[in-house]
């Protein structure tokens, strides 16, 4: 191997290093942030809120007492409806989880009933909390919804 070609190689394994090791710093950082072992306690929002992953993310974060608030304009519920079909486990309505968490917790929790897709939504309800991180799961999770056909498809890609 020539001399430059070492060089070029101990560079590149140098930056992966310090970059796994940068990587591995934040994780730590992070998870220490969100678990609250820092004692610094954040504002965390949750878009998409209401789904398998946002509502448990969302008591999870308030046990470890950081303040959460969120949106979601509950697709995914109507998705099930249109497609005759229900969920395998029953979920609340926004309205009884809101107040269940309440009374867990021993606080509010922010929510908005908005659409993500509108930035002048987002951007007042941001405004109105100011997160200290944003947890961004308002995705569109539905292969037997986007296969009706092309309108449905093309819906669930935005």
């Amino acid at each position: 191997m020539t001399e430059t070609g070492t060089a070029r190689s101990v560079a590149t394994r140098v930056r992966t290093d310090v970059g796994g090791v940068y990587h591995q710093l934040v994780r730590r950082r992070c998870k220490k942030l969100l678990t609250g072992e820092m004692g610094h306690l954040m504002k965390v929002f949750i878009a998409g809120i209401d789904g398998y992953l946002g509502w448990p993310l969302a008591q999870y974060l308030a046990v470890r007492g950081h303040d959460i608030g969120g949106a979601d304009n509950f697709f995914r519920r109507r998705w099930v409806e249109e497609m005759g079909s229900c969920s395998a486990l029953p979920i609340a309505p926004m309205t009884e989880r809101i107040e269940a968490f309440s009374q867990e917790f021993g606080r509010k929790l922010h929510f908005w009933d908005t659409d993500l897709r509108s930035f002048s939504a987002v951007r007042e309800l941001l405004s109105a909390f100011v997160p200290d991180a944003i947890v961004h799961l308002g995705e569109c999770p539905s292969a037997p919804y986007s296969m009706i056909d092309a309108t449905h498809a093309a819906f669930t890609q935005i």
